[in-house]
Formats: structure tokens, sequence, C-alpha cells
């Protein structure tokens, strides 16, 4: 997993759809909580998909961008 804070509009709806990846910092721009999570891949695509500036990437074990 990677976010770009600086694409970050704050929606929080990556928050919603997995709070246990996704935090926020005091400004409220996504924070990535877990790296490596155990999440299912349907939930982090939908993460991905929600947001609308972009700011999350799902990668592989290997650092291959998967979206």
């Amino acid at each position: 997993m990677v976010v770009h804070p600086d694409r970050c509009m704050a929606s929080g709806g990556c928050r919603r759809v997995a709070p246990t990846v996704f935090g926020a910092d005091t400004g409220g721009w996504v924070k990535l909580l877990d790296p490596h999570p155990t999440t299912p891949l349907s939930d982090l695509r939908r993460a991905h998909n929600v947001c609308p500036m972009a700011a999350i990437e799902i990668q592989d074990e290997n650092g291959r961008t998967l979206t």
C-alpha cells in the first residue's frame, strides 16, 4: 500500500471502507496505518475506487502497482 497525502482532499472514504488500514493526520489528510494489511483485496480496491483524488495505490509484494 502507498498513499499520497499531497493528493488527498480529506473526503474520508478510505477510512470508512478500511478503517484499520487508513487513518488521518491532524489536518485530516490520509495516513497509512498498515502498509501490509490483511484486509481483503476487494476492500482495498473499494477504498482506492472511492478516493476522488487517486491518493491510494495498491501494490503487490514486489512493489508493482495493482491499481
